[in-house]
């Protein structure tokens, strides 16, 4: 189970968020049409395991009346959007207890530390 999880934390760094960003020409992030803290404290990244297959949670995630934003086919995952009645929390709790379920992440945004600036001689 160990390298299971080493592989889903490493994926989660690998496919993009969500959500879109405008960049502005220096490829900095300029706006973005709904706050951050509102989209991704309420989509759940869930990997399962494909040989059991993601029937049962995609029953679990109407349940709680989640909506699938994408299904990703080349990690066996989902990212699945749930509304603010429900405990998020309670959510992530449930799902993680379905068969087949290896991993229940909030989606979120991560930046990296520092920026790097490079002098391009003339």
């Amino acid at each position: 189970m160990n390298r299971y999880r080493l592989v889903i934390v490493v994926l989660l760094f690998l496919f993009p968020c969500t959500r879109s960003f405008a960049q502005c020409q220096c490829g900095k992030v300029v706006a973005d049409s709904v706050s951050a803290d509102s989209v991704s404290s309420r989509t759940l990244i869930v990997f399962y395991d494909a040989t059991v297959g993601k029937r049962r949670l995609l029953k679990a995630v109407k349940k709680f009346k989640g909506t699938i934003l994408y299904d990703y086919k080349n990690f066996n995952g989902i990212a699945a959007s749930f509304p603010k009645k429900v405990n998020i929390d309670t959510v992530m709790a449930k799902l993680r207890k379905v068969k087949g379920v290896l991993s229940v992440e909030q989606d979120r945004v991560l930046h990296l530390d520092g920026e790097r600036s490079v002098s391009i001689p003339q």
